[in-house]
């Protein structure tokens, strides 16, 4: 109901009908409508400040103008006469004779700055289909079939080619130019789905979309529009890089990219019944890589974050401890530090899942 008397009362404001363009509005609780009022207020006052003094003046300039018109129209109408030439023939080269096509006269296209700045409006029309074009490729995943992929591409091409092509009002261009420049990675991205990658190289291509979506989420939020259920992709573009825990971007950078995942691949592979001991020893090596190179990494990690990376670290020196003592050939040892590996790594599960559940689902995926 409000944007429907908001676009009503702005309808009468520009009929000049300040008067029920504020009955309208009244009792609307609407930022926007507050806006609006001022501007009615300015636009209705504007008639006022013209003084009778200023009247004159301009009646004295059109007498003058109108006696200027006659004097110089009398003294060119005889020279015309002196010269023989018609009356009307100048006119005649504006106003062609009956049945002859008329002439036509040039226009001149609207620049940027005469649009005036309906933000609202605009997002109220277009923020479903950015909220559909963005949440779609956020939400992208392997697991899709390649048809739901390719429409979803489809869509987003189709949307942005729009955005590319509509002439903006001021206050909006940095909206069009945000959604210009991150168009790329958005596209990348959807090509690692339909092409041969790794997780590595798909996770790499998320990370950059996003940073190049931060800007557009930006931009949308600077509008200070009410914005309602088409921004959800607003505040999760921003708070991936910029949140108070962003532990959805550090599991991508760290678990999925460095795939610090892949220490439990090895440990899988460990199988003192069918390999033989060089071939878990190379393993081992392996595993010991991983691990002192995730203990260096983590003096960056996120604050929030370390308490479950900690536990992960320690759950991945107990699983190499349990290695090394059957090899050493100490199976109580062994026992006691494939215990405290477990207890480890339930601990880092549950501290996970406090942070997203989602992640821990993600890296139970692994197959650990």
């Amino acid at each position: 109901m409000s944007k429907e008397k908001l676009t009503k009362a702005r309808d009468l404001m520009d009929a000049g009908n300040f008067r029920e363009a504020r009955r309208t509005l009244k009792g609307v609780k609407d930022p926007a409508a507050a806006k609006l009022l001022a501007r009615i207020d300015e636009l209705d006052e504007q008639p006022v400040r013209a003084s009778s003094s200023v009247g004159r003046d301009i009646l004295h300039v059109l007498l003058i103008g109108i006696i200027g018109a006659a004097l110089f129209g009398g003294i060119g109408y005889a020279i015309a006469l002196s010269q023989g030439v018609k009356l009307g023939t100048a006119v005649a080269l504006n106003n062609p004779p009956p049945g002859s096509t008329p002439r036509p006269q040039p226009t001149a296209a609207p620049t940027a700055t005469d649009i005036p700045c309906e933000a609202q409006a605009w997002w109220d029309a277009s923020g479903a289909a950015m909220n559909q074009a963005i949440l779609d490729a956020v939400n992208l995943t392997i697991e899709q079939r390649p048809a739901a992929i390719q429409a979803a591409q489809a869509n987003f091409q189709t949307w942005q080619a729009a955005i590319a092509g509509e002439q903006f009002a001021p206050c909006l261009a940095p909206v069009q130019t945000a959604v210009t420049s991150a168009a790329p990675s958005v596209e990348a991205f959807y090509a690692a789905h339909l092409t041969t990658t790794s997780e590595q190289e798909r996770a790499q291509k998320f990370l950059t979309m996003m940073s190049d979506l931060l800007p557009l989420a930006d931009a949308v939020a600077a509008l200070n529009l009410d914005l309602g259920a088409d921004a959800a992709w607003v505040q999760g573009v921003q708070d991936f890089t910029r949140g108070e825990c962003p532990a959805e971007r550090w599991f991508v950078e760290t678990m999925v990219v460095r795939d610090y995942q892949r220490f439990f691949t090895l440990l899988g592979d460990v199988d003192f019944q069918n390999k033989p001991v060089t071939e878990i020893q190379a393993t081992l090596r392996e595993m010991r890589n991983l691990q002192s190179a995730f203990e260096t990494d983590s003096g960056a990690f996120p604050e929030c974050v370390k308490p479950a990376s900690e536990s992960y670290l320690g759950g991945m020196k107990e699983f190499i401890n349990t290695i090394n003592t059957l090899l050493n050939g100490n199976r109580a040892a062994s026992d006691a530090h494939l215990q405290a590996a477990r207890t480890a790594i339930n601990s880092f599960f549950s501290q996970l899942a406090a942070l997203d559940s989602n992640l821990a689902d993600a890296f139970r995926q692994t197959g650990f």
